[in-house]
């Protein structure tokens, strides 16, 4: 389930359940196909989800040298924040196999792919013992596999490539993406907003769209151009993007002057609840009668029993 009301059908999405042997298989699969994609290349930079010595922390490292540098150097970056709308869910299984056929993924392999994973594939649905009846998957990469990863990887490779044509730098983890621009001019605004027009046209001829609520626009800089106010408006089709003075990026809450304020009152606040939860399991309030009472415990964790 994802984040949000529990009943509402939107926010659960299909899980696959495979046995052992198959995982094994998927794991032997993913390992070779990951392999060949590195070693001759295929993959670009900006991608950093599911792959060795690529994780969050590279993104956001990658990212804040970048806007750092553009803060002593004086200059203004504006970051498109972009989220897609049940990514792994609507991967089209013929597009997902054209690319993989383009990339050089041929022959048996190519068929075991495609015959275990994306063909006549059925999902239903269980609640209090009463299944649904079996719906044929015609797009999704198999969540809850050890192959979905680098399948939704391979099938949004290229769109690093079409965004960054435009001059603009693009950082994906997965399905979280972020595109943004050094601004010297007005005309890199304009080569952002046309980054942004070929994103729509990408996310059309591969459905995969977008979540216009979870898209927002921040400008960095070290002065009075970092307010809302002073912020280009950009747009996804005909979704203006909204401005932000601070945004979630994989984690950590960065501010549009690059102060960990934001992000030290956030953990601060989430560390005063769990710690009232924990208070408020406890009967007694006595300092002394709660420690005595973890003394037992304490000591047979000591000594391993």
């Amino acid at each position: 389930m994802k984040k949000g009301f529990s009943g509402s059908v939107s926010n659960y999405h299909p899980i696959s359940l495979t046995s052992v042997v198959s995982r094994i298989l998927e794991h032997i699969l993913t390992r070779s196909i990951t392999v060949f994609v590195l070693q001759n290349n295929i993959l670009y930079d900006g991608q950093h989800g599911f792959l060795q010595r690529r994780s969050p922390c590279t993104n956001l490292l990658e990212s804040l040298n970048d806007w750092t540098l553009n803060v002593e150097l004086g200059y203004q970056t504006v970051i498109v924040y972009v989220d897609f709308a049940k990514a792994y869910d609507t991967v089209s299984h013929n597009k997902l196999i054209s690319k993989l056929h383009l990339y050089g993924i041929r022959g048996s392999l190519l068929l075991w792919i495609k015959s275990f994973f994306f063909s006549e594939r059925s999902h239903q649905t269980k609640v209090n013992g009463i299944v649904s009846d079996p719906t044929e998957l015609l797009s999704d990469v198999v969540q809850g596999s050890g192959i979905g990863p680098i399948m939704f990887i391979v099938f949004t490779n290229d769109l690093i490539d079409v965004l960054e044509h435009y001059g603009v730098t693009c950082e994906l983890f997965a399905d979280d993406l972020k595109l943004y621009l050094r601004v010297n001019n007005p005309c890199d605004i304009v080569n952002l907003q046309l980054a942004l027009d070929a994103y729509a046209d990408w996310e059309k001829c591969w459905q995969l769209s977008v979540s216009p609520s979870k898209c927002c626009v921040m400008c960095i800089s070290a002065g009075e151009d970092s307010r809302v106010g002073n912020s280009p408006c950009l747009h996804i089709s005909d979704t203006q993007l909204p401005v932000v003075n601070s945004n979630l990026d994989l984690g950590i809450t960065i501010a549009n002057d690059l102060s960990p304020c934001d992000h030290t009152k956030n953990i601060v606040a989430k560390a005063h609840m769990r710690a009232n939860a924990i208070h408020r399991c406890f009967v007694s309030k006595d300092k002394n009668g709660i420690f005595y009472a973890l003394i037992p415990r304490l000591c047979k964790t000591n000594s391993g029993i």
